[in-house]
């Protein structure tokens, strides 16, 4: 039997997720011209969803045989639910990815808003 999960995520992720209803595969780019997303938005709630261990929800794959360097989207990543997903909690919280890069005033709000 097929177990569902409830996922708790931010409205840009549900974006995301909710692409995947009607591909089984999208790229990097097709997942930027579809959501409109800001772009360091959408890398951040992007990572969120294929880095943390816990909540591997989507699987990236590079297209090539180019090196898995960064964990950062590069443009020819595809992206993919990954159906071996297992948790065994029902309901699941999605966190957000910390971005290293953030400076001055704009890193500061984010950090309070957070």
């Amino acid at each position: 039997a097929v177990v569902g999960h409830e996922l708790n995520v931010s409205t840009y992720q549900m974006c995301v997720l909710m692409l995947f209803n009607s591909h089984h595969t999208l790229t990097w780019q097709d997942i930027m011209m579809q959501t409109n997303i800001p772009l360091d938005e959408l890398k951040r709630h992007l990572m969120s969803l294929y880095v943390n261990p816990k909540a591997k929800i989507l699987v990236k794959g590079g297209s090539g045989g180019e090196k898995e360097k960064s964990k950062e989207p590069q443009d020819n990543d595809m992206f993919q639910v990954n159906s071996a997903f297992e948790c065994k909690l029902f309901r699941i919280k999605v966190p957000l990815v910390q971005m290293k890069s953030l400076t001055g005033q704009e890193g500061q709000t984010l950090m309070r808003v957070e």
